[in-house]
């Protein structure tokens, strides 16, 4: 055609191999000859030419931040950034004194005690039905009430002197007889502060028995004497329950509410949580637990939309919701319905969370 070149296929191959010929260094700095370590290609200087050295790449540096002024200036990408500054978090804690005061009645023997319900969660009961145990919401401490049958005709002096015998000598804080035909023993017992009363009811005996994993938390050890002074026979006695606060709900009760208030409207109906895990840290609190009916019986899981999933036994029964406080309010930040994992430790990392929040090592 007219004002067009013609090319032949032999100037084609030409400028082909040419362009290859160009490429080789690469192709032995990459791959090496026969698998040796890779050189670099060498280009040969003529004597008389000088190469001038080439200068290393200098990061910029900016000036310092006047006073008063925040350094906006990115750092060079070749520079190591400095490492974060560790992050502190409080220890899971006990929940403030805004409790609700609730009275556990051992329907075996009869023996009742008064507890703030809003600190301590119940374990399993035994199948003999002859007490409970309650441990505290961050593990600190835990403590147990009981009945037994007097079989061997124990007194006060007797229950008291058999327990000091369980202790190191020395190791005995306060120990005394009650007039409630028992005694009240404060000991310490491998670092731990123990608390210790037992009353002789005729042919029962009635027994309580507190631990606590720092012996100098004042507050903890002013709170298990009172619980201590509580304990009583089946017949109503003088002593009474601690007056209940002025507040018209625990924070136990109000961080319940608020998790139920998250998971009813995704279930499609009314629940109780049967919690099993509460914890706190600073504004942050974690709520583990299995949701039922309101009358206790087991949720009918295929009335609600999970059901697909329980039927074809992909999800479990456990619910799990991470709550924050604002503006003195709880919400809940996140939650999961049925997980069959440990769903909350993507929210250790996703929300800059420690892992004492959802566990106790």
């Amino acid at each position: 055609m007219r004002g067009q070149t013609k090319i032949g296929a032999k100037a084609i191959v030409a400028a082909i191999i040419a362009a290859l010929a160009t490429l080789a260094p690469l192709g032995a700095l990459a791959m090496g000859a026969g698998g040796s370590k890779p050189k670099p290609a060498v280009r040969a200087v003529p004597s008389d030419e000088v190469v001038p050295p080439v200068p290393s790449p200098t990061p910029p540096v900016a000036p310092p931040p006047a006073p008063g002024e925040i350094a906006t200036t990115i750092p060079f990408l070749d520079t190591p950034a400095a490492p974060p500054p560790d992050l502190e978090f409080p220890t899971p804690t006990p929940l403030p004194d805004q409790v609700s005061w609730a009275t556990y009645v051992n329907p075996r023997f009869g023996l009742r005690l008064d507890y703030p319900k809003g600190l301590f969660l119940p374990a399993p009961p035994p199948e003999n039905g002859d007490g409970q145990a309650f441990s505290a919401l961050d593990g600190a401490a835990r403590f147990s009430v009981w009945g037994s049958y007097n079989v061997l005709g124990e007194t006060a002096q007797t229950l008291m002197a058999g327990f000091a015998a369980t202790l190191t000598p020395g190791n005995i804080i306060s120990s005394q007889l009650t007039g409630t035909g028992g005694f009240q023993t404060i000991a310490l017992r491998a670092d731990k502060r123990v608390f210790r009363t037992e009353i002789a009811g005729g042919d029962v005996v009635f027994g309580f028995e507190a631990e606590v994993d720092d012996p100098d938390d004042a507050a903890l050890a002013d709170l298990f004497e009172t619980i201590m002074d509580s304990l009583r026979g089946p017949e109503a006695s003088t002593q009474t329950a601690p007056p209940a606060p002025a507040q018209p709900a625990s924070l136990f009760d109000i961080l319940v509410a608020t998790a139920k208030g998250a998971l009813e409207p995704v279930l499609g109906q009314s629940v109780a949580l049967d919690v099993t895990t509460l914890r706190r840290a600073g504004a942050w609190a974690y709520l583990g637990g299995v949701p039922t009916q309101p009358d206790g019986a087991p949720l009918d899981w295929l009335a609600t939309p999970f059901a697909p999933d329980w039927q074809a036994d992909a999800m479990s029964d456990v619910v799990m919701v991470l709550m924050a406080e604002e503006n003195s309010a709880w919400r809940v930040v996140d939650s999961v319905i049925g997980p069959t994992d440990v769903a909350w430790y993507g929210w250790v990392a996703q929300y800059g969370l420690p892992e004492t929040l959802f566990y106790e090592p």
